[in-house]
């Protein structure tokens, strides 16, 4: 009998069977043994070269060969699992149910559906690296304490963020005579700085030249100037902000000029906050209203290239549409003054206090006035921050956040100190995952795990969510020693066996 792959397959196959069905063909092959013998509720028959097979009932014009009678293989076979990875791999990783279909034609092994689904799962390296799953994300934790405290300033816990870039001119250059449409000067890059309040919801918009730190600074000078000097910042990991909070000591040696923006932040005494990298959502507080900001802008302006000063007035004209927003809707259908951060605004008296005791006495009636004015201002306020809690805070109360997808999108296991994972980037191709390792595990307020401080094999450490997390299983690691090749497995089997004849 030549040597082929088909008669060394049946070879494996006659050993393979009596090494987990010999009392099956014990009974099989003694005198006077019965045609068939029942197991697992099928008819199992030996056939002439001694090979275990399932019988069925169908006539035999419908089928031939093994697809009429499939050969039987016991679940715990190694030589199953061999099977069903060489002919996944054969059909280019072809899906699970596809490849159930194939082996169905040849073979026979109980449950074999789910079999094939828990091997493809296990030990093909390719499919488990292309169908990463994230680890098991808790629920939404709560509303962060910045974002609800009562009689503070507008402006006082702000989030930052840049939006754009959009295109610009200065002028018009002059027509010619023999032009059409009248050419523009070259074109420049703007981007929108967006300061928003995280308790009154209140917007400043500032147009920004370019994205170096010298630019930042001058603006969110002018923003100190202008509303107030904020007492915590929450913003993204851009560089830009990094540099400006001091994030990075290695890179200030090369800053030596911008010693101001050093000491305009340690003066003021602000605390910046960093989400975690690549997880916009942490920053939804601004995001949202970066969105209302473009909607506006592109059906003001479209997407066509617009004077600069043209931006910059648009900009405002947005600015004063976001801050007349209703926060929330009326106590009353039939009121129709709503609550806005144009309200807020109003009141602000900025860094002053006013404090009745330092008045004498002896009033004149111009202080008289004053001090009645001063406190009916304050009475306002007052009134308004009431009706802030009454009315804002109840309308938050009544948004349910979605439920998080983790029934079958996530991995049924937690991080720990340690553990090898993939990082599930968007910038990556699907399958071709960067891989890292947990150093530090960031506890919410709550206590629980949201996102996890990681190293990257050249050194770099990131915060990245568990959303971008995969587990890094023992079978990633040792699939491609357990998953040999059966073509492979065959060429060494016959090797050997031409060796010893």
């Amino acid at each position: 009998m030549p040597l082929t792959k088909s008669n060394a397959l049946l070879t494996y196959i006659w050993a393979d069977q009596r090494k987990y069905f010999s009392e099956l063909i014990e009974t099989l092959t003694k005198v006077n043994a019965p045609e068939y013998i029942i197991y697992e509720k099928f008819h199992i028959f030996i056939d002439d070269s001694g090979i275990l097979r399932m019988r069925n009932y169908l006539p035999f014009s419908t089928f031939t060969g093994d697809v009429q009678s499939p050969v039987l293989l016991h679940p715990k076979s190694y030589l199953l699992r061999l099977i069903i990875l060489d002919l996944h791999t054969s059909r280019c990783h072809a899906g699970t149910k596809f490849t159930t279909a194939l082996f169905r034609r040849h073979y026979f092994v109980p449950k074999g559906a789910k079999l094939v689904a828990h091997i493809l799962r296990k030990f093909c390296l390719k499919c488990a690296s292309n169908n990463k799953k994230p680890f098991h994300q808790p629920t939404h934790a709560q509303v962060p304490d910045f974002r609800l405290l009562p009689f503070t300033k507008p402006f006082s816990y702000v989030g930052v963020d840049i939006f754009g870039p959009f295109h610009t001119f200065d002028h018009y250059l002059p027509k010619k005579k023999n032009e059409l449409s009248t050419p523009t000067s070259p074109l420049m890059k703007y981007w929108g700085l967006i300061f928003t309040c995280l308790s009154t919801r209140a917007v400043h918009i500032m147009a920004l030249p370019s994205l170096d730190s010298q630019e930042l600074w001058l603006c969110f000078a002018s923003f100190f100037a202008d509303c107030t000097t904020p007492t915590l910042i929450l913003s993204d990991n851009a560089l830009q902000f990094k540099l400006l909070a001091l994030y990075i000591p290695q890179f200030w040696e090369s800053f030596i000029s911008t010693d101001t923006v050093s000491k305009g932040i340690s003066d003021h005494n602000i605390q910046w906050v960093f989400t975690p990298a690549k997880a916009p959502w942490y920053g939804g507080v601004y995001e949202r209203i970066i969105g209302l900001i473009k909607d506006a802008y592109y059906k003001t302006l479209s997407h066509h290239p617009v004077l600069t000063r043209l931006l910059k007035s648009t900009f405002k004209s947005i600015q004063i549409m976001l801050n007349e927003r209703p926060l929330c809707p009326s106590a009353d259908d039939a009121e129709q003054v709503a609550l806005t951060p144009s309200h807020f605004l109003q009141g602000n008296l900025g860094t002053y206090k006013f404090n009745p005791n330092l008045l004498s006495s002896d009033q004149t009636p111009t202080a008289q006035q004053l001090n009645r004015f001063i406190r009916q201002n304050e009475q306002y306020t007052d009134q308004l921050w009431k009706c802030w809690r009454q009315l804002y805070l109840t309308h938050l109360r009544e948004k349910i956040p979605k439920p998080l997808p983790n029934a079958y999108r996530t991995a049924p296991s937690w991080p720990k100190v340690g553990d090898l994972v993939h990082v599930l980037d968007y910038q990556s191709k699907p399958g071709v995952y960067k891989l890292a390792k947990i150093i530090d595990l960031v506890e919410s307020r709550d206590g629980a795990i949201r996102h996890a401080k990681i190293q990257f094999a050249k050194g770099f450490i990131s915060e990245r969510p568990l959303k971008f997390l995969a587990p890094l299983e023992m079978a990633d690691r040792t699939s491609e020693n357990h998953t040999t090749n059966l073509k492979q497995f065959f060429c060494l089997s016959a090797k050997s066996i031409s060796h010893k004849s």
